[in-house]
């Protein structure tokens, strides 16, 4: 799942109503990428500048994606196009059976910006992430990444997390999250 979520180019196959991803920059663990949405006429498309910082909560056992609107000087605002002022979410996988499955947690809350009406952004709100998990599923089947998977195996922070909960604990989602350690894949993983 990772790697799908990582193959910025391939992106707008299974993101809802995703038209264009594209990378801008990479600092350390987190990418920075431009996003554009289409809407249906006569609602304008809307668009984000996002930061997406990727890594291990070791805390939580999991693998955490925490994204956010973000500003940079590549995309400035395009005419006729809305720039959502607000965009934050994140995307939290947990390996179950030994890695062969991943529970996936997907939350976004954004303000679409522009003069919506409620029932048109409710809509929205209740569609987009439905539509994007469902797609997920079927990317996932879809494209391979033998390489980058070969690769998240082999680090010492992922097999942390496919360890067992000690005796007595309960293995559910993070109430607070805690620190991440970066993955380290990004300089040398191979292009997706």
């Amino acid at each position: 799942i990772l790697a799908v979520l990582q193959d910025t180019a391939h992106n707008p196959e299974w993101m809802k109503e995703a038209m264009t991803q594209v990378a801008i920059a990479s600092e350390g663990n987190s990418e920075i990428f431009y996003n554009r949405t289409k809407s249906p006429w006569p609602v304008a498309d809307r668009d984000v500048v996002m930061r997406a910082t990727v890594g291990f909560d070791l805390t939580a056992r999991m693998l955490r994606i925490d994204f956010e609107s973000t500003t940079h000087p590549q995309w400035p605002p395009i005419p006729k196009v809305v720039r959502m002022p607000f965009l934050r979410g994140h995307w939290y996988l947990w390996p179950l059976n030994d890695g062969k499955w991943t529970r996936a947690e997907y939350q976004v809350h954004a303000d679409p910006g522009g003069s919506l009406p409620g029932w048109v952004v409710n809509l929205a709100s209740k569609q987009i992430p439905y539509g994007t998990i469902s797609a997920l599923q079927k990317q996932v089947l879809r494209r391979r990444y033998p390489e980058f998977e070969a690769k998240l195996t082999a680090t010492p922070e992922y097999q942390a997390i496919l360890q067992p909960p000690a005796a007595g604990a309960v293995a559910s989602g993070p109430a607070a999250p805690g620190s991440l350690v970066p993955v380290p894949l990004s300089t040398d993983s191979p292009e997706l």
